[in-house]
């Protein structure tokens, strides 16, 4: 799933969002995306020495899904 997870970002919509809930010892933040092949996915990830670290990646939830939908119908 690594080279799968990386798709995402050559993709639009990509979602990013600040993850202050798990920023206390270096910022996150939580990416939604979409691969090539069309699946839907949920990132945390960090910057460490200008370089994407991906924490973890899993299939969006329902709500994570709800969010991705309408911010491709809207564009916000």
């Amino acid at each position: 799933m690594p080279d799968e997870a990386e798709q995402i970002f050559f993709r639009e919509p990509l979602i990013v969002r600040s993850d202050i809930a798990h920023s206390k010892i270096e910022k996150r933040y939580v990416v939604l995306g979409q691969t090539d092949a069309g699946r839907r996915l949920f990132a945390a990830l960090t910057i460490r020495k200008k370089r994407i670290r991906i924490i973890s990646v899993r299939d969006m939830n329902r709500k994570e899904r709800e969010v991705y939908r309408r911010h491709e119908e809207t564009g916000t």
